[in-house]
């Protein structure tokens, strides 16, 4: 019975906990864990630069009037979409052809294909991205 309470309030504050980010060090790779509802996801970054890289691309309104978050689908405001960070997360992306960086808030899902993110249409042309590109990831806050 004893056991049983403890298991069920885990998972009440699993159930109530807000969406949070964790990092620990793990041999030459440091594991980033998402948390977000009742999903974990771990993604593997680099030691050093803490970051994830990866082929971005931008979207537009085929996505439709509204992002995953419930905002207005804005093509000129700097977001973008992820399939695991969580909302309001803001993110630098780095074109690793150019070096441009730009901060995007993360307010819809996807990218759907071997992509890492999807950045608006301005937050693309910000960092010299038309189309796709090779980027870098890191989370500001």
């Amino acid at each position: 019975m004893k056991n049983s309470l403890i298991i069920l309030i885990a998972l009440i504050s699993i159930m109530i906990t807000p969406v949070e980010a964790k990092e620990s060090k793990h041999k030459d790779k440091q594991i980033t864990t998402i948390v977000q509802k009742h999903k974990v996801k771990k993604v593997k970054t680099t030691k050093k630069s803490n970051s994830l890289v990866g082929m971005a691309s931008w979207y537009g309104y085929e996505s439709g009037p509204k992002t995953a978050n419930g905002e207005k689908f804005n093509p000129n405001h700097l977001t973008a979409a992820h399939k695991h960070i969580p909302f309001g997360t803001k993110v630098k992306v780095t074109n690793l052809k150019n070096n441009k960086s730009v901060i995007v808030v993360i307010n819809d899902r996807g990218p759907f294909n071997n992509r890492i993110i999807d950045l608006t249409k301005s937050a693309a042309k910000a960092i010299g991205i038309n189309g796709v590109g090779k980027v870098s990831l890191s989370v500001v806050s």
